[in-house]
């Protein structure tokens, strides 16, 4: 119904595109990120259990001891870099997701349109950084003792 065709490429009537690594790897960054959550999921929540010696005892009743599994998991630096890499695609995930959702629900303005891309990295910012904390942490923690 456009009358006007819809530019292709990565040039609009000779302005520079807008589209950046994270808009034009949106699906590549999903998949990815879906494939970590579910593998996340799988070791975390259904990893070894009591059965295999992950027990604690808390005011006299035995455990599942996930606090033993975080800190085995983190002294592994493989884990720790592809957990990384997955919350540093997880932060430009968001960053993109944050901005075009208001994109997609008609809120942006141009005059806002900086504040909430700002808004975007800040919160995708906090996000990624921090759950990136703990398992750096525990890692350097590992090294130095």
């Amino acid at each position: 119904a456009r009358p006007i065709k819809y530019q292709a490429g990565t040039k609009s009537k000779g302005a520079p595109s807008k589209s950046n690594v994270a808009s034009r790897n949106m699906i590549i960054t999903g998949l990815v990120l879906l494939g970590f959550l579910i593998l996340h999921l799988k070791h975390f929540r259904f990893g070894p259990t009591q059965a295999e010696g992950y027990v604690t005892t808390v005011d006299g009743r035995e455990m599942w001891d996930l606090y033993r599994l975080v800190v085995e998991t983190y002294q592994d630096p493989v884990a720790v870099f592809i957990y990384t890499a997955c919350m540093v695609l997880l932060g430009m995930h968001l960053r993109h997701g944050f901005w075009s959702a208001f994109q997609s629900l008609g809120l942006t303005f141009p005059k806002y349109t900086k504040a909430i891309q700002c808004l975007g990295w800040l919160v995708a910012g906090v996000l990624a950084i921090g759950f990136l904390i703990i398992p750096i942490w525990l890692y350097t923690k590992g090294l130095s003792s």
